[in-house]
């Protein structure tokens, strides 16, 4: 008598296979993530450290605000921001889950900037190697880990790409 169907051990193999291809995917997606959001903020602090130079031409010293840099949207004396992105817009206050970095404008002096985008959202907070991106006024790109370092330049290279 010939039997159709599967046996309890040929189930139990297909589900431990499908379940090893879903974790597979599911880290491959994670990282896919991380790495598209890295590129959002670095994106971002190119477009405001351009923003700033064009700012810097017109008026002979960089912006202290992201009102003076961006228009009337942000509160006067903003210093931070968020990038959003599902609109690959700024946000002005954290109501979004989507917002991933939170971009500072440190401007110590007028001649002198420094712009920091910092993973602040939940999903970005699990990206272990690139937790801080910087980049200057003269350019100066650098990125720190989950722990504040940069252990021999090698987090800025991963991080920016060099």
């Amino acid at each position: 008598m010939k039997q159709n169907g599967f046996t309890l051990i040929e189930m139990m193999i297909t589900l431990a296979i499908i379940a090893i291809l879903a974790s597979v995917a599911t880290m491959s997606y994670t990282k896919y993530v991380l790495r598209a959001n890295r590129a959002d903020a670095k994106i971002a602090l190119m477009q405001l450290a351009q923003r700033q130079e064009r700012y810097f031409t017109e008026n002979l010293q960089y912006a202290d605000d992201f009102r003076k840099l961006l228009g009337n949207k942000y509160a006067a004396g903003a210093i931070n921001i968020w990038v959003d992105n599902s609109n690959g817009d700024y946000d002005t206050a954290v109501t979004n889950p989507k917002q991933d970095y939170k971009i500072t404008l440190n401007r110590p002096s007028t001649s002198t900037f420094t712009l920091t985008a910092e993973a602040i959202g939940t999903r970005q907070l699990k990206d272990k190697k690139c937790r801080k991106f910087f980049i200057t006024q003269a350019g100066k790109q650098t990125a720190k880990n989950k722990d504040g370092n940069d252990p021999n330049g090698n987090i800025t290279k991963e991080c920016w790409g060099r």
